[in-house]
């Protein structure tokens, strides 16, 4: 009789108790293998004391053929059919997760009702990056979550979504900053809006956080592969009418402490110096001269022994020490190309479009990447947009494109304070309207204070 009890009492408590499936935003990378491992076994080890249903999902293993997993709407209905939950948290394997302290908060909240909680980011100016969305109502901006510090779903919600969806082919053209999409997305269809909770899901350490965002690039010594000024060459793509504006600014800034660097332009000019590898400028696109920068490190460079090539706009500003500390944390014997990751063209269930990196942010490549490129690919026409035809051969090619939110393919306004003060920026693009010399100083060199201004100027290219 007491162990039928007892049964019953111990059954009870695992009916009664809250059911929660998190899922890791991972990439392909030996780093994210780690931080992602890592994250689901300190889960898993705490899930007895912490009286919680739970198991841990990441995109690389558990949803392997959903392209665009990064976005998350790829992914929803197969999560939805196959792993139904009262919550779903999804978080970056840069994320920390107290499970004692998420069973405690969701055990106040209904999962039945549609809503979702994180920490709340919100634009201080109209920007492209969100094509200037929401400065149309001023006493109700939207806020958006940003992910790495773990964004709380409902059961009920992601019901709403799945039905949402069930009939549409594509949810965009393209995916530029999917935490803002995916909530402009739930405000506009399903009339829902974040919960904002900065002080439970955190970007910035506080005693009460139950999630929290970590710098791994800036923790130490967890990071161990060789970079020095000899293992890596910078391409800047240029055009004769910026040479006595732009370039300036490059080569007063970041370009000054760069040992191995060309300024590949339309023509040769030595006062820069610059050089030409035989393309013409085109308006748009430049396709043709990136893909003579590929050739020219991969053929040219080849005695050199270079493990990256960058390649900038002379428009990007660089921190080319935040820059180094980075590769440290990825095998260059790997074929990989690392900056800023944009997408087009998914759909609601992961079977089409493409990533791509973001010229203007800067795009890193392993030596292999640019092998693999250079032997399998081709520009379909001169001023065919580069970095989309970059994407199209990395996934043909199965050359994995790693994201890194350091990257910026706009100017520091353009942004959420709270994001760009999160981890130390690597770049940030265009000069218009801005002073480069201070932005530098302010926001990429190493002693830079991160600070913050505002403005109400729209720019209106990407």
């Amino acid at each position: 009789m007491i162990s039928l009890l007892l049964l019953g009492i111990i059954w009870g408590q695992v009916l009664s108790q809250s059911s929660i499936t998190i899922v890791v935003l991972s990439q392909k990378s030996e780093l994210h293998d780690r931080l992602t491992n890592d994250l689901k076994k300190n889960v898993l080890t705490s899930i007895r004391s912490a009286g919680i249903k739970a198991k841990v999902l990441n995109t690389i293993d558990d949803f392997p053929n959903h392209i665009g997993s990064w976005t998350i709407f790829p992914i929803l209905h197969s999560l939805y059919n196959n792993h139904q939950s009262e919550w779903y948290l999804f978080v970056e394997p840069e994320t920390s997760v107290s499970l004692a302290g998420l069973a405690s908060f969701i055990s106040s909240e209904d999962p039945k009702h549609s809503s979702y909680f994180g920490f709340a980011l919100q634009d201080t100016s109209p920007t492209i990056i969100h094509h200037f969305h929401g400065f149309d109502r001023q006493d109700d901006q939207m806020t958006y979550p940003d992910w790495s510090a773990g964004m709380l779903v409902s059961g009920a919600l992601l019901k709403r979504i799945v039905e949402e969806t069930e009939d549409k082919k594509h949810f965009s053209g393209f995916a530029i900053d999917p935490k803002h999409e995916f909530s402009r997305f739930l405000e506009e269809n399903l009339s829902v809006k974040l919960q904002a909770r900065n002080k439970i899901f955190c970007l910035f350490p506080e005693s009460t956080c139950i999630t929290q965002y970590k710098q791994y690039a800036n923790s130490g010594n967890v990071c161990s592969y060789p970079v020095n000024d000899n293992n890596f060459y910078v391409a800047v793509k240029t055009f004769s009418e910026y040479h006595r504006t732009r370039l300036v600014v490059t080569k007063r800034t970041w370009a000054n402490s760069v040992l191995h660097v060309d300024y590949i332009s339309d023509i040769e000019d030595q006062f820069v110096p610059t050089i030409t590898l035989g393309v013409e400028n085109t308006n748009r696109g430049h396709c043709a001269k990136t893909f003579a920068i590929l050739n020219h490190f991969y053929h040219n460079n080849a005695q050199n022994n270079f493990d990256w090539l960058i390649i900038a706009d002379d428009d990007t500003l660089l921190s080319i020490p935040r820059l180094k500390k980075l590769l440290q944390c990825y095998n260059p014997k790997k074929k990989l190309i690392i900056g800023e990751r944009y997408g087009y063209g998914f759909d609601h269930h992961g079977r089409s479009g493409y990533d791509y990196p973001t010229g203007g942010s800067g795009m890193v490549f392993s030596r292999t990447a640019v092998e693999e490129i250079v032997k399998g690919c081709s520009c379909p026409q001169a001023d065919s947009p580069d970095d989309m035809i970059l994407g199209m051969c990395a996934e043909s090619k199965s050359i994995p494109l790693i994201h890194s939110p350091a990257f910026h393919q706009a100017r520091h306004r353009d942004y959420s304070e709270d994001y760009i003060r999160k981890l130390l920026p690597i770049s940030f693009h265009k000069l218009e309207e801005i002073d480069p010399y201070a932005d530098y100083v302010n926001y990429l060199k190493d002693d830079s204070p991160i600070t913050h201004t505002t403005t109400t100027t729209r720019h209106t290219e990407l």
